[in-house]
């Protein structure tokens, strides 16, 4: 009578059986849904690092660009200050003082263009040519 028990062992037997059956088909579902779990969290990982790598370097290259602004702007001001110090320099060598003195020293200078002390540009034509008057604005 072994084939025809009916006990409790057997029922256990059977579901024991029957969870055996299945028990790859487990495994298998839940390896699968682990590997996805995992390159799901690798791929986050690696976009995010990305991302913060990304950032790090635009702000590097902003910087550097900030620095090279900065340097060319500076040589742009000393360039112009070099030239107000010329120009300054200039001045206290003809003895400039006033605004005839200078009206004085530049219609004695052989330039091309002329400057009156009301700021007029005078310039240089032949005797049959007209002088035309231009007004210097700031």
């Amino acid at each position: 009578m072994r084939g025809t028990s009916s006990g409790p062992t057997s029922v256990a037997r059977r579901s024991i059986s029957a969870f055996d059956r299945q028990s790859p088909l487990i495994w298998l579902t839940l390896g699968g849904l682990l590997l996805i779990a995992t390159i799901l969290a690798s791929t986050a990982f690696a976009v995010l690092n990305f991302r913060e790598r990304a950032l790090n370097n635009s702000e590097r290259e902003l910087e550097n660009n900030v620095l090279l602004l900065a340097r060319h702007f500076d040589r742009e001001l000393h360039d112009f200050e070099a030239v107000q110090r010329d120009v300054v320099r200039r001045m206290e060598l003809l003895e400039i003082s006033s605004p005839d003195s200078f009206r004085r020293k530049m219609s004695g200078q052989r330039d091309s263009y002329k400057f009156g002390s009301s700021g007029r540009r005078f310039v240089r034509r032949r005797w049959y040519q007209r002088v035309r008057h231009d007004r210097i604005t700031d």
